[in-house]
């Protein structure tokens, strides 16, 4: 559980330094009077930097929901152990009752 949560926290500040650092890793965008190449060049920048942002916060949401789904199974298993208990003590305490009660008609009798 605490890998997940390191990696879900890595890759959002990842992802974060990512977006923040967009105009030093992609660069300034060509003039209009910019030939092919470099339009080319930039574009293909442009292109590998979003594919990475996509990719990075993609995996920070697959280890959320995961991390997710481990939580809310733990709970389950709890909330079930937590019901077997109660039910338990229940039948116990109803059982002890029951004994009291046909003792004190032994004992009336």
């Amino acid at each position: 559980m605490r890998r997940l949560q390191v990696i879900t926290t890595v890759l959002l500040v990842l992802g974060l330094a990512l977006i923040l650092s967009y105009p030093w890793t992609v660069g300034a965008r060509p003039s209009d009077v910019a030939n092919r190449a470099e339009v080319a060049a930039y574009l293909t920048r442009l292109f590998v930097f979003f594919c990475v942002a996509v990719a990075v916060f993609l995996g920070a949401a697959i280890s959320a929901a995961i991390m997710i789904r481990r939580v809310r199974h733990e709970y389950r298993e709890m909330l079930i152990s937590n019901l077997a208990d109660l039910l338990t003590a229940s039948a116990e305490r109803a059982e002890s009752e029951q004994t009291e009660e046909s003792e004190e008609g032994k004992n009336d009798a």
